[in-house]
């Protein structure tokens, strides 16, 4: 179930209702945390829901509307034992109809699947919302993700410690703050699918739009922050995947600059023109 946007992107939104689900599993999970003692610096939400929160704090509750949606929930637990403390909670909360865990052929991570109680006309299959789990190496006293090796806050999570980010407003009133790694090291993690799966997906090119986004708000610098991104890359042929997709990412979106085509719900959450030219030349 997914709507189709007048963008030149092709980007797609989940239905609204399905992305509020999401929204409120995410604030369960951290509230749950909240009750185990855990600290929220150990608790770190990655993938398209931190690009989603870093778009928030710059953009403000309106993001909350209109940014993509994702059915899905990654999270990082840095806390032992962590991980059962949190899914114990949600299980006592009663708040969902069931929720499954499941085991992954990663030592390290496990996958909850967690139906919502009925709600609205969403059907049984689009009430299943999977959070994936990764969890410290009991060896190695680190997160495996991917190939990267995450350590515990106040450590760098890869190369910056995590922040806390506001996921309050747009849908509660209550200030629930939540950690997420840096806007770099969010982009590192996303460049990351590049080199093991040769390309960058729809959803991961818009999560890398959106994060430059945020990173201009914020007035970081383009260069800066690619050469950040390539510096951490293991190989010339890491390197050269990661540049070629950069480069495929920013000269799409530059061509819809210069075609006018770019819905304005969706250009919020695409850097300036200027911002996108000069890390393509900085890419050259």
């Amino acid at each position: 179930m997914v709507e189709n946007l007048p963008s030149c992107s092709g980007e797609v939104i989940h239905p609204r209702m399905k992305w509020n689900m999401v929204l409120r599993l995410a604030r369960d999970v951290s509230e749950e945390s909240d009750k185990a003692g855990i600290d929220p610096h150990q608790l770190v939400f990655v993938g398209g829901f931190a690009a989603f929160l870093h778009a928030k704090e710059v953009l403000g509750n309106k993001a909350v509307n209109i940014w993509r949606g994702t059915h899905d929930v990654d999270v990082v637990v840095t806390e032992r034992g962590g991980m059962g403390k949190i899914l114990a909670g949600l299980q006592k909360s009663e708040k969902y109809q069931y929720i499954d865990p499941v085991p992954s052929h990663f030592v390290d991570k496990q996958t909850w699947k967690i139906q919502a109680k009925p709600h609205g006309f969403l059907q049984e299959k689009d009430r299943c919302i999977d959070v994936d789990i990764y969890f410290l190496n009991k060896d190695t006293n680190k997160v495996e993700f991917n190939f990267r090796k995450i350590s515990s806050y106040p450590d760098n999570f890869i190369t910056q410690p995590v922040i806390l980010s506001n996921l309050s407003g747009g849908f509660t009133k209550d200030e629930r703050k939540i950690a997420t790694p840096s806007i770099l090291d969010c982009l590192i993690m996303k460049m990351d699918v590049a080199t093991i799966v040769g390309k960058l997906r729809p959803k991961d090119q818009n999560d890398v739009l959106s994060l430059f986004m945020s990173a201009e708000k914020r007035g970081i610098n383009e260069s800066d922050l690619i050469n950040g991104v390539l510096n951490t890359m293991d190989g010339s042929k890491n390197i050269n995947k990661v540049k070629n997709e950069m480069k495929r990412t920013f000269s799409e979106v530059i061509k819809c600059y210069n075609k006018g085509n770019i819905a304005s719900d969706r250009k919020i959450f695409i850097p300036s023109y200027d911002y996108l030219k000069r890390g393509d030349n900085t890419l050259k």
